[in-house]
């Protein structure tokens, strides 16, 4: 009887374990979702300068002002959105989490 309820404890304690969920787990891609408001239809791209010349990591067509990346990265590093949507890039320091960027077009200089 005591085995039983032993073995009944340890089931409860390991379906408990698996239904919790750990929030610095550690995910395998990143997930950028982003809005520039006061534009659309233009591409956005993701870029890095690893040596002597940028590469594209992601690229991306705004849709009612809204994109979404989703991609994986080797190690966390500094990246940049370009686009003619906006002014300039902006630098956003990306590792395999969740990234959420919102903001108006012409607040970019």
């Amino acid at each position: 009887m005591k085995t039983l309820k032993n073995l009944i404890l340890i089931s409860l304690l390991f379906i408990a374990s698996l239904s919790c969920q750990d929030e610095d787990q550690v995910q395998d891609q990143y997930h950028i979702k982003g809005e520039v408001r006061g534009s659309n239809n233009e591409m956005v791209f993701l870029k890095y300068k690893p040596a002597s010349n940028w590469e594209t990591l992601d690229s991306v067509v705004l849709t009612n002002g809204k994109f979404e990346m989703t991609g994986e990265v080797d190690e966390e590093q500094i990246v940049y959105l370009v686009s003619k949507a906006f002014r300039g890039s902006i630098p956003i320091f990306i590792d395999n989490k969740d990234i959420a960027i919102s903001f108006h077009k012409d607040s970019i200089k």
